[in-house]
Parts: C-alpha cells; structure tokens; sequence
C-alpha cells in the first residue's frame, strides 16, 4: 500500500528520517520493545484487576496488542511529495500505523493550507 505525505519542509531530511524509521522497524528491535511493553501492560492490569479486588481486565492487554499488530505488524510505502519543487521520494518498508498517520495527518494540512489561500 502506498500513502502520500505533503512535505512543506525539507524533504530529503524526511526521508532519511523514514528511513531511519523503516530501518528501526525491519531490525527486530521494535519486536522487543513491543514484548517488554507488553509484559508491562499484563502485570500492570494483573496488580489493577488484584487492588480492586475484581475480575483481571484482560481485555485490556489484548487491546494493546491488537493495535501494536495493526500499527507496526504490516508495511507500507510513504512517497514523500515536497510541495514547493514537487520531487517525490518513495520510503519503503515504512511500519503502517507511521505511514498512515503521517500521510493523513500531512493530507488535512495540505487540503487546509490549500483552501485558505
């Protein structure tokens, strides 16, 4: 899946920093963080579910989970359209959650920006 992002700035500093992004997440080392965080979140709702003295919510820690797989399970490429000299740049490999936040969010600026002038 491709998604576009609108860039006012610098474009080529973008794109290294996607790269960065791209290169973070194919390493294995976001797998990690994820599990250490998950661990956290299981023993975090265990000691809530035991101070209220209730049912254990692990629904939760498997909301948590879902959205790590729909935010960084898949990839995408980002092509980064800079504005002002409309070269694109095409990042592949960026973790899905990145690439559609960031081509939504830059798509509403630019469709504002664009509506105002």
């Amino acid at each position: 899946m491709t998604f576009t992002y609108y860039s006012i700035g610098d474009s080529s500093f973008l794109t290294k920093v996607l790269n960065g992004v791209a290169m973070l997440a194919g390493s294995g080392d976001m797998k990690e963080l994820a599990m250490i965080g998950m661990l956290l979140g299981i023993l975090l709702v265990a000691f809530m579910g035991i101070e209220e003295n209730a049912p254990i919510p692990w629904m939760k820690a498997i909301v948590g989970w879902v959205l790590y797989l729909m935010m960084f399970g898949g990839s995408a490429t980002l092509a980064v359209n800079d504005v002002y000299t409309g070269q694109v740049q095409m990042v592949a490999n960026v973790p899905f959650g990145v690439a559609a936040v960031t081509s939504w969010i830059s798509e509403v600026g630019y469709t504002v920006t664009q509506d105002m002038e």
